[in-house]
């Protein structure tokens, strides 16, 4: 029987992945080239391959080397959910009030907001936050939160190929293909 995964990387397997460390770095420069400097970052538990450790990676390489200081009280890791975004966001405020906060997923760009209103802080005015996902909520939000797209149809594409590829002749088994990705520049990132 084929089998084909999507969004992560199994060895072995044919894996359709998202370009997340370019997506992540990407999305860190944006908010360099923004004037940012103090970065906040909320990420998610290293056991997620793509997510935990690959979009972190990015964003420490991406501060690395615009020469930007890695400060380990701007950074917070949970889980994938809105409220651990929001506690993430609460525990960074605790340290420091950084200019802006990468999310690594949408919903926890939106707890991170949440945590900021309720701290008295204005999205973007005295913080910017950012996300990766463009969950249909992100376009709708107030303000709209800047996010990374991702070709969601063109991977559903992509793995139905694969599968009926991998039908007709089941040595072609293990192949790595990438997505590609936009970024969705909105209204909750401010230039300082």
């Amino acid at each position: 029987m084929p089998i084909v995964i999507l969004g992560q990387e199994v060895k072995g397997y044919t894996s359709i992945i998202h370009n997340d460390y370019d997506a992540s770095f990407s999305m860190t420069e944006y908010l360099i080239k923004q004037h940012h400097r103090e970065i906040a970052f909320i990420g998610v538990d290293e056991k997620d391959e793509a997510v935990g450790v690959v979009r972190k990676k990015a964003y420490l390489d991406c501060l690395n080397k615009y020469a930007v200081k890695v400060d380990s009280k701007l950074m917070a890791i949970g889980d994938f959910d809105i409220d651990t975004g929001y506690q993430m966001m609460q525990q960074i405020l605790t340290h420091k009030t950084p200019t802006a906060v990468f999310a690594v997923t949408d919903h926890l760009a939106i707890g991170a907001i949440h945590a900021l209103l309720d701290a008295g802080l204005r999205v973007p005015d005295d913080v910017s936050v950012v996300g990766i996902g463009d969950i249909k909520l992100a376009a709708y939000l107030n303000p709209p939160l800047t996010t990374v797209h991702y070709t969601f149809k063109t991977s559903g594409k992509m793995a139905a190929e694969a599968v009926f590829e991998l039908m007709e002749d089941d040595t072609k088994q293990g192949k790595r293909f990438m997505t590609t990705f936009e970024l969705k520049t909105r209204a909750s990132v401010k230039a300082i």
